[in-house]
């Protein structure tokens, strides 16, 4: 065990090694994935070891946790394997596009209306519905309500590009919606999303590239806050209940609930993907890409319209927290991941890490796009898709493909008003 945490530790130390020596490294998809793993996964470890010989991790065994640290280094390697891929010129020639900026600019500011709205139907249910595991009417509010996401990522370069008041006031609207999310309900993934979308619109088109000063300090700041995100969100609900709108950032001790953290006390989704993973191999149970495609039909085909009936007939009979509760008696905390090493280890056991591969080859292409052909349309695209691509190592691998579908279907519309360049 020890031997692959080494290794796991030191490509990562490599890694921000690298990122605090040349920050702009940080723009490049596997490098944002070690950020990621540094943050997120590698103290989990240190936690999920902690507990094991503190023996909390109940009927889960040493080699469990092997293998989960086999498949996080294997999941770094692909993704730096594939991005260093680079795609043929002729596949990239084909798709240049000149944007049409005012239409693009039209239909970003409907998005963020869109997603206000739907926003606002969210806030109007009661509060314990939202607390909840969400099902029914609000997975669709929330689905529709994500659109001021892209219309924030598109005004963001836009703007940057040509100043309009339009632009600036929606802009900053839907920047005051983001941040209200981190600030007043505790949310993790919009907090990165948030910064994303700043440094890599100012990165595309100011050339800004972020200081190590910056680096370094996000990264601190990350570890720290990540392991006291849910005491701070319960500290964000109460204060909704009595009305107090300003959660006390103060109240949170942040460097004690991180060494406390480190001790294997507190929730480990890393915990999660290690069951996860003894479990499929003590049964020989493996996803085989079924719980992709029940997270694709989750995702886009809603029962409140179709019948939950028909719904489930396009699903596999697969139920991963009840599959655990049966096979191991492991509940799976409310509110918790499995993580992307964890269901991609579920559906194909080590070769899931192939899926990271698919993912960075994808990324690469965008990369390209964006970066070397400077193309609009697919700057847009890559801040979104390293959003999606971040998520699917914190939460689930099987939220990528979802993900992509739906920045595409949602930025489908530039390219009919666009003009292709692009040689065929």
């Amino acid at each position: 065990m020890v031997f692959f945490i080494i290794i796991l530790f030191t490509i990562c130390g490599l890694g921000i090694f690298q990122l605090i020596k040349n920050p702009e490294k940080f723009f490049l998809y596997p490098y944002t994935i070690i950020y990621i793993f540094t943050v997120f996964i590698c103290p989990q470890v240190i936690a999920l070891v902690n507990s094991y010989y503190a023996g909390e991790s109940i009927f889960l065994s040493k080699d469990a946790i092997i293998r989960v640290l086999i498949m996080a280094i294997l999941c770094i390697a692909m993704s730096f394997i594939g991005f260093y891929y680079k795609p043929k010129e002729k596949y990239l020639n084909r798709n240049l596009l000149i944007i049409n900026e005012n239409a693009a600019s039209k239909l970003f500011i409907l998005y963020v209306i869109i997603g206000f709205y739907f926003y606002y139907k969210i806030s109007t249910l009661p509060l314990e519905i939202r607390e909840s595991p969400w099902t029914g009417i609000i997975t669709v509010y929330h689905f529709f309500s994500q659109l001021y996401i892209i219309g924030l990522i598109g005004l963001s370069i836009l703007r940057l590009r040509k100043t309009t008041l339009m632009r600036n006031v929606f802009f900053i609207s839907s920047l005051i919606l983001l941040t209200y999310t981190v600030i007043f309900l505790g949310r993790r993934s919009p907090a990165f999303t948030l910064f994303l979308i700043v440094i890599f619109s100012l990165y595309f088109v100011r050339k800004y590239k972020p200081s190590k000063i910056i680096i370094i300090s996000f990264i601190a700041i990350s570890a720290l806050v990540n392991v006291s995100v849910e005491e701070y969100r319960s500290i964000a609900y109460e204060n909704q209940r009595v009305k107090n709108k300003f959660p006390a950032l103060s109240k949170v001790p942040y460097l004690k609930n991180f060494l406390y953290y480190l001790e294997g006390y507190g929730v480990l989704e890393l915990r999660n993907a290690a069951y996860l993973a003894e479990y499929s191999v003590s049964t020989g149970n493996y996803g085989l890409g079924r719980h992709i495609w029940n997270t694709l039909i989750d995702r886009y085909i809603p029962a409140q319209f179709t019948g939950l009936e028909f719904k489930q007939s396009l699903q596999f009979r697969s139920d991963l927290r009840e599959d655990l509760k049966e096979g191991l008696g492991y509940n799976i905390p409310t509110g918790t991941t499995l993580t992307g090493i964890g269901d991609s280890f579920y559906e194909f056991g080590y070769f899931g890490s192939l899926l990271f591969l698919l993912i960075a080859l994808i990324m690469r292409f965008f990369w390209e796009m964006a970066y070397t052909k400077q193309s609009t349309y697919h700057q847009f695209f890559y801040i979104f898709a390293l959003t999606i691509s971040v998520n699917s190592v914190t939460n689930q691998i099987s939220n990528f493909l979802p993900g992509i579908i739906y920045i595409s279907i949602f930025l489908y519309p530039i390219i009919l008003t666009s003009k292709r360049i692009g040689k065929k």
